[in-house]
């Protein structure tokens, strides 16, 4: 009998502890630094520190939220892009304010929309009172259209797309009459935008949508694919070179369809801007 209850606590702990693993894969956020090499870029961003976030996914203030609310307070960056899907369904919308809140103050926050803000399987998201909300935060939500950043006497343009993968991205308008020599940085949901337009004259893209795939093998890579993301093995997480431009892909804080990570932790993003050799 002494042997059947050691052997049972054995298993137990071993379920146990792997419970704890992917909890730990799954909630705990980590903060990647990239370097993006663009000469324009680092003149403008030369003394702020850039953040991006993605992929909330808040049904309500647990946890994750609180840890990434309070790695904001540390990192205390002067601009936040996030980009896209803030919840999971209309009850997370207060949940995602609260979030959003605690990072707008004392720092400029630009915001777009993901599916997940526009429905939720046959649910519909109340888009309206998610973005005014975000906008009583102090968020700029752009939703095809842009918005300048200025710095003395330097600019960059800043092009916001409501969400590509269902549609209601307008490329066209919100970059109309913006100067072709300007600087300019897109924020598109999902990051097949690239294929969809010409981004000759965009300096850098930012996109999340994937979440980096969720679960990853060693020397196997992304093994379960976002189902609402027909790119998600060409274009993953992190840094891409793709048609004269530069995509990053952020892997968010959240999770769909799969309440799982694996190898793939949630990220907030620190970027460094440096000058081309």
């Amino acid at each position: 009998m002494t042997k059947k209850i050691v052997t049972i606590f054995l298993i137990c702990l071993i379920v146990v502890e792997i419970g704890f693993f992917f909890y730990w894969q799954t909630t705990k956020i980590v903060i990647h630094a990239q370097t993006i090499k663009d000469t324009r870029l680092a003149d403008f961003f030369d003394s702020l520190k850039v953040v991006q976030i993605s992929d909330l996914h808040i049904d309500r203030f647990g946890s994750r939220e609180r840890e990434l609310t309070s790695l904001i307070e540390k990192i205390n960056p002067h601009l936040i892009f996030i980009t896209g899907d803030f919840i999971k369904r209309n009850s997370g919308i207060d949940s995602a304010l609260r979030v959003v809140e605690r990072m707008t103050k004392g720092r400029k926050v630009i915001a777009i929309l993901g599916n997940s803000d526009h429905r939720r399987g046959n649910q519909k998201i109340d888009t309206d009172r998610l973005i005014t909300g975000l906008e009583k935060t102090g968020v700029h939500v752009l939703v095809n259209r842009s918005m300048r950043l200025k710095l003395g006497v330097d600019s960059v343009f800043i092009i916001g797309l409501d969400d590509n993968y269902l549609w209601k991205d307008d490329f066209f308008k919100a970059t109309a009459n913006l100067p072709k020599e300007a600087k300019k940085i897109l924020l598109a949901h999902s990051p097949d935008i690239v294929t969809k337009v010409r981004l000759d004259d965009i300096n850098l893209v930012l996109s999340g949508h994937t979440h980096g795939s969720q679960i990853r093998l060693p020397l196997v890579g992304a093994v379960y694919a976002n189902r609402v993301c027909n790119s998600v093995f060409k274009f993953v997480s992190g840094l891409y070179h793709y048609q004269g431009t530069r995509l990053y892909v952020n892997r968010g804080i959240g999770t769909t369809s799969l309440p799982l990570r694996f190898l793939c932790k949630p990220e907030i993003t620190i970027f460094k801007f440096e000058k081309r050799q």
